[in-house]
């Protein structure tokens, strides 16, 4: 008897935890399927020299489903997506395909608090949107026509989980509660 309710606690047990992994699935696949949808959303930034262009001006709706503890993380997975996504650069009278991973930085920071260490504390100027980014933490949406331009996104990439390992990182007041 003893044996039968622990064999039939462990299979509740194991009922739960199948069921929260099958929530946590659809979850991660909708997220998936967000930055898929991101990618695939043909947009054309131009550089008119303030590189004041970025995602939001043309988000399809899925992106809602990036903005959470969740999607943060995926974000920062993707931070080295050098897939080239449907969104083109037109800089100098050339067309450049904007890799995933750029897409995926806009949108870290346009959620990221002003200040350290993402944005430099001070305002230095307003000639882009962003212009305060602090390097280590910014690659532009060009970066894999320059030569070593994964490796640039991979460096990227690591700044920010760095950052979010040892608790630095910081998220405007809607999205600070979703990574603590």
């Amino acid at each position: 008897m003893v044996h039968l309710r622990r064999y039939l606690a462990l299979a509740t047990c194991l009922a739960l935890v199948a069921g929260c992994d099958a929530g946590m699935a659809a979850r991660e696949a909708k997220m998936n399927e967000a930055l898929e949808e991101l990618g695939a959303t043909p947009r054309v930034f131009v550089n008119d020299g303030a590189s004041d262009y970025h995602v939001s001006m043309a988000e399809p709706p899925s992106v809602k489903d990036l903005l959470n503890r969740e999607g943060i993380r995926l974000l920062l997975s993707r931070l080295d997506d050098a897939r080239p996504s449907m969104t083109v650069l037109h800089d100098r009278g050339e067309d450049t395909a904007v890799p995933v991973g750029y897409l995926c930085l806009d949108l870290l920071l346009q959620m990221s608090a002003w200040g350290p260490p993402v944005f430099y504390e001070l305002d230095i100027g307003d000639d882009g949107a962003w212009t305060n980014v602090v390097q280590p933490f910014f690659f532009p949406a060009g970066v894999l026509s320059e030569a070593h331009g994964a490796r640039t996104m991979s460096e990227v990439r690591g700044k920010w989980e760095e950052a979010l390992r040892f608790g630095r990182l910081r998220f405007k007041d809607e999205y600070q509660q979703s990574v603590e």
